[in-house]
């Protein structure tokens, strides 16, 4: 998970979801950018990524707000067809 902010923003993130996800500080936007999330006027683009072991993305929904971003049914459906 890619947190934007500074390093102690993502300690926060990484004491609420322990170790089951690798939570990574974003000072810039460069690691938002480098996932081909964007500036939308002037919000940033929030978005979830299912990446498979291959390296092939599976699901990846992208909007200005947080909560578009996540479709718990269609999240589900491409893990299970992992």
């Amino acid at each position: 998970m890619v947190v934007p902010g500074p390093p102690t923003t993502a300690a926060r993130v990484r004491r609420i979801l322990g170790d089951r996800v690798t939570v990574t500080p974003s000072a810039s936007a460069q690691a938002h950018l480098a996932a081909g999330l964007h500036r939308t006027l002037l919000l940033r683009q929030s978005g979830i990524m299912l990446v498979d072991s291959a390296g092939v993305v599976r699901y990846r929904p992208a909007t200005a707000l947080p909560t578009g971003s996540f479709d718990g049914p269609t999240l589900q459906a491409a893990i299970d067809r992992l």
